[in-house]
């Protein structure tokens, strides 16, 4: 045995730290649960599209003075929706900011 033994493997890479590229821990947590939040956000903008819908083609009682405050009114919810569906594809780290700031401005 000589002092070669090891001299035939590839030298070790250096550990880097957490990236978004690939969280783990804590990290995944707070990016599964800032999905989950922004998915409920995508909800909450269905069920308001649907129930405002609702107030105007089915029963009637609500009746809009502009063709602009309908589009307003139909055109917010699902565009927001839209918004929140896509920033779930984010990376953690702008997505979890991104929520963030959303529940902050909602508070």
């Amino acid at each position: 045995m000589s002092g070669r033994e090891g001299a035939d493997r590839e030298p070790r890479k250096p550990t880097l730290p957490l990236t978004d590229d690939g969280p783990s821990g804590s990290t995944a947590k707070v990016a599964r649960l800032s999905t989950a939040v922004l998915w409920c956000g995508v909800v909450a903008c269905v069920l308001v599209f649907l129930y405002l819908l609702h107030q105007q083609a089915v029963t009637g009682q609500r009746q809009f003075s502009s063709p602009v405050s309908m589009l307003m009114a139909y055109g917010l919810p699902v565009i927001l929706g839209l918004l929140l569906a896509a920033a779930t594809r984010l990376r953690p780290t702008p997505r979890t900011n991104l929520t963030l700031l959303l529940v902050s401005a909602a508070v």
